[in-house]
């Protein structure tokens, strides 16, 4: 509850973050698929994934464990599953999955886009063009 938020100063005080860049998008996938859905990530990528050598296997286990507590349904559950770290996920696609390994589509979709503010304007009559029309959006 809201109410349990107070003398929150000290802990303001110890928290120090460090500002950085958002994953690419297929580190972001990279980060959050199973090796079930390996195929969703450029072929170079599959291998990290799914191969005993792979030295970021331990990101992917073949069993873990599904915390049920108050469900009925595993798809339910809590999946208990290793951390990423990102440091060495990133590391480890730059080694063995470098840019030029990707089709110049697959370059295209790994690329960070341009951020961009929608906004509803309901006195607006004309309908608005597409701001992906390059990418065929």
């Amino acid at each position: 509850m809201l109410s349990d938020l107070t003398n929150l100063s000290g802990v303001f005080e110890r928290i120090d973050f460090q500002i950085g860049a958002p994953l690419r998008p297929f580190e972001q996938l990279m980060a959050c698929l199973p090796p079930a859905s390996s195929a969703l990530v450029p072929r170079p990528y599959r291998k990290l994934m799914c191969s005993p050598d792979s030295p970021i296997i331990h990101f992917y286990p073949e069993s873990f464990e599904i915390d049920m507590n108050g469900k009925k349904n595993p798809w339910e559950g809590v999946n208990i599953l290793p951390f990423i770290d990102v440091v060495l996920l990133k590391k480890t696609i730059e080694k063995d999955c470098p840019d030029n390994l990707l089709s110049p589509d697959e370059r295209f979709r790994n690329g960070r886009g341009k951020v961009l503010c929608d906004t509803y304007d309901a006195a607006a009559k004309a309908p608005y063009p597409s701001c992906k029309r390059d990418s065929g959006g």
